[in-house]
């Protein structure tokens, strides 16, 4: 059984999406007075706080799912398909043992999931010689990839697809955090 933290590998686990919600309030709860002052003291502020404001949601977004993310992890049907992915992988799998990875979302939080990682089993065949990967079996349940969710690595592949240069996809990405 898997789970996330917020904050740190060694922060306090996510119970739930209500918890994260409710963090999100509260941040959301603490920024508006400052949105406020600053708009009322120059109003041609409006440009740049409309970015805060859609940052300031996209990280709501996140921890939101987060907090999904850690109530579906906890069900006993999801452990049971983990285990399910294991056996039917294309290269055998071991049993695994639990690991943390640092994983990120498209509105750009960084949260830590401790996930079942299964390295290949040894091979005594002709294709010993090919390499086999792993398998985070959590996070391959949800779609994730080397380190993103599934809509950041659209994102960035979308970015790096329309843009002329890996450099300039970055620096596009960046923009847009910002």
């Amino acid at each position: 059984m898997g789970e996330a933290q917020v904050g740190g590998p060694d922060g306090p686990r996510v119970m739930g999406s209500e918890e994260m919600t409710g963090r999100f309030y509260a941040e959301l709860t603490a920024a508006i007075p400052a949105w406020m002052q600053r708009l009322a003291g120059d109003p041609k502020q409006f440009g740049p706080l409309e970015h805060d404001v859609q940052a300031a949601f996209a990280r709501g977004a996140d921890l939101v799912l987060t907090g999904l993310l850690a109530l579906v992890m906890k069900q006993p049907a999801f452990d049971a398909a983990c285990e399910q992915t294991r056996r039917h992988s294309r290269y055998p799998l071991r049993r695994g043992r639990r690991r943390t990875l640092r994983v990120r979302l498209p509105g750009g939080l960084v949260e830590w999931i401790t996930s079942l990682y299964c390295a290949p089993a040894k091979r005594r065949s002709a294709e010993a010689d090919v390499t086999a990967p792993g398998l985070h079996l959590e996070l391959a349940q949800f779609g994730f990839g080397k380190g993103g969710s599934p809509a950041l690595e659209s994102k960035v592949g979308r970015q790096a697809a329309l843009c002329p240069s890996f450099q300039l996809a970055v620096a596009e990405l960046e923009r847009k955090r910002a």
